[in-house]
């Protein structure tokens, strides 16, 4: 590990001398797509001025391959499925920022010839997500035992990708030196009802979890329909089928349920060290 500022040239630049990579895959983010003013700065330092400091950082390098990891919030309030010749549509200060991440991205690959792919990954779930995002935090209620889990009325549509799917697309991509340029979606194009998605989660868990639909009102500009058309994906890197929305729920709970074990167990351990005894 080589911590740095993604915003400090100098210790960008440090690190990928000692790291000399041949592929560099670019996640660094401010990750918050809630519509609020109050975000422009940080979104606009990070995601940004960021991704450029990043960029002049690798000038003259011999790199193979750089991925920009965009984000589908790039493709905002378009018609679904969205894909990569649809103009962007700007819903926030995180997609816009990540919007102009893209085309400065495409701009850099043109002036000075850098192998830059750009992807954009649709909704992810899986292990280690601990966000305030539906499916974690359902799980969490339900393994908790809570009565009730507030939602909105869950009649809108997402895709939802098992995270190892996503990373397998990402590094199939990074393989093709060939697509330099590109914007490629990565996901399944699989559009589901939230609601329903919900109730195979309390289902999965054995839960006994109440699910009070339209207790929370749907957010700003909400999407009803909000997945990829995975044609251009299939086309250029045939990718290998994708982990089924239950079997992901699975692996996902049950590292819920381990993750929770060891987090009492630790409390245990951590409570006996300062007892003084």
């Amino acid at each position: 590990l080589w911590p740095a500022d993604i915003n400090d040239l100098e210790s960008i630049q440090r690190g990928l001398k000692q790291i000399n990579p041949a592929k560099v895959f670019h996640l660094a983010a401010f990750v918050n797509p809630e519509r609020s003013l109050d975000l422009l700065e940080q979104a606009i330092e990070v995601n940004i001025k960021g991704t450029l400091t990043l960029l002049r950082a690798l000038e003259g390098s011999m790199i193979d391959c750089f991925i920009n990891v965009g984000t589908c919030e790039e493709y905002g309030q378009n018609t679904a499925p969205f894909d990569e010749s649809q103009r962007e549509s700007a819903v926030s200060p995180y997609s816009t920022s990540k919007i102009s991440a893209t085309h400065f991205c495409q701009m850099v690959r043109k002036l000075t010839g850098l192998p830059i792919i750009t992807v954009r990954p649709f909704l992810t779930y899986g292990p280690y997500e601990n966000s305030k995002r539906l499916i974690p935090s359902l799980i969490r209620a339900c393994l908790n035992g809570e009565p009730e889990f507030h939602m909105t009325a869950g009649e809108q549509t997402r895709e939802f990708n098992y995270v190892s799917d996503v990373v397998e697309g990402i590094l199939q991509a990074s393989l093709h030196k060939e697509l330099a340029g590109e914007i490629l979606n990565i996901g399944n194009g699989q559009e589901r009802n939230i609601v329903d998605v919900a109730r195979l989660v309390v289902k999965l868990t054995g839960a006994r979890t109440a699910l009070k639909t339209g207790a929370l009102a749907y957010r700003i500009g909400e999407t009803s329909h909000f997945y990829s058309s995975t044609e251009k994906y299939r086309k250029l890197l045939n990718p290998p089928p994708a982990i089924s929305l239950e079997d992901g729920l699975r692996l996902t709970i049950d590292w819920h349920k381990k993750h929770s074990m060891e987090n009492s167990k630790n409390a245990i351990v951590a409570k006996a060290d300062t007892s003084g005894e």
